[in-house]
């Protein structure tokens, strides 16, 4: 049961986040991408990265503190790592971390 409690949770939370973070002109694709990550943060009990920290997002984007229109670029690349400029994003590097190391795997195995 405990697993329902946690999808619960999770949806309760995404749906929240999306919202309050669209209401501050954060786009919906990245507002649904950042809200997966403190969602999930929040599912596995990582509260110190979850729902928690919504309040000081949304008051950083209200100052200007975010790059709403981030150009991400790799900045050194080698066979074991890549060093990633995230131009001042709100949204997580995570998935541009992801598409990175998968291309690098295709070519270094």
């Amino acid at each position: 049961m405990a697993k329902y409690q946690e999808i619960d949770l999770y949806k309760s939370e995404y749906k929240q986040i999306v919202r309050e973070l669209k209401s501050v002109h954060i786009k919906e694709n990245d507002a649904k991408i950042i809200a997966d990550c403190f969602a999930t943060a929040d599912t596995f009990g990582v509260t110190t990265h979850g729902i928690s920290m919504l309040p000081l997002h949304i008051e950083r984007v209200k100052r200007d503190g975010y790059n709403l229109s981030p150009e991400f670029s790799v900045l050194k690349e080698t066979p074991a790592f890549a060093v990633i400029n995230g131009d001042n994003a709100l949204i997580s590097l995570g998935t541009l971390s992801l598409i990175v190391a998968n291309s690098v795997s295709v070519t270094e195995g």
